[in-house]
């Protein structure tokens, strides 16, 4: 079993002396051969003439997966499939500025003045979501930074048939006390997309606070 691609022009002189250099294989040890073209490791560059190495792994990806049964339905699948990782390859290097970019602090009146942000600020936090998907924290449109503005305020997982079993999650704590061990207890996992069982009935007292009037 060989393979080599042809070419689509090969009366270009420049692509001629490419051809040799065009990815061949000979009876592979894994029973198939993906012919799509792409650009192989140290060949002359021919502009506008290899495709993106994307098709080439996808099709490589599907065709090494040992559950797929090659019926006429996966066949099928696979010459219709629209998938790639162009997508997010050519996005990876944003994905660091956009996170440093798109954050949420959770401001208190008197972290408007520095130092003091950092004594009664709870944040930053990289943040996810904008305003077009249903986890809206939003931020103003305009150049970069984006700080949030507004988000879900509180979030509820709650199942009818199981009430006791509720999960919720706020966007900082319970306490609206600085320096409050739940002051500032949520936000990370708020952020992270995490729940807390919510504590329903009678719960015990960990803790006694008793006004003494004079």
């Amino acid at each position: 079993m060989r393979s080599r691609p042809a070419s689509p022009c090969a009366a270009h002189p420049t692509v001629r002396s490419s051809i040799a250099a065009n990815p061949q294989q000979e009876n592979p040890a894994n029973g198939y051969i993906v012919s799509a073209n792409y650009q192989p490791p140290g060949a002359l560059p021919v502009p506008g003439y290899y495709n993106l190495a994307d098709r080439g792994r996808q099709l490589d990806r599907l065709l090494r997966d040992p559950d797929i049964k090659w019926d006429t339905q996966n066949s099928q699948a696979l010459q219709l499939d629209t998938s790639t990782d162009y997508g997010p390859r050519t996005l990876a290097p944003l994905l660091g500025t956009l996170r440093n970019a798109h954050t949420l602090t959770h401001n208190h009146p008197l972290g408007v003045k520095k130092p003091l942000n950092l004594l009664f600020n709870v944040g930053p936090y990289a943040a996810p979501g904008t305003h077009e998907v249903p986890n809206n924290l939003s931020a103003k449109i305009g150049p970069a930074p984006w700080p949030v503005t507004y988000g879900p305020s509180t979030r509820r997982l709650i199942d009818f048939a199981d009430a006791g079993a509720a999960l919720t999650i706020n966007p900082v704590g319970q306490s609206g006390v600085p320096f409050d061990r739940h002051y500032g207890d949520q936000a990370e996992d708020y952020i992270e997309g995490r729940y807390h069982k919510a504590r329903m009935g009678v719960i015990p007292a960990q803790s006694t606070l008793r006004l003494m009037p004079r």
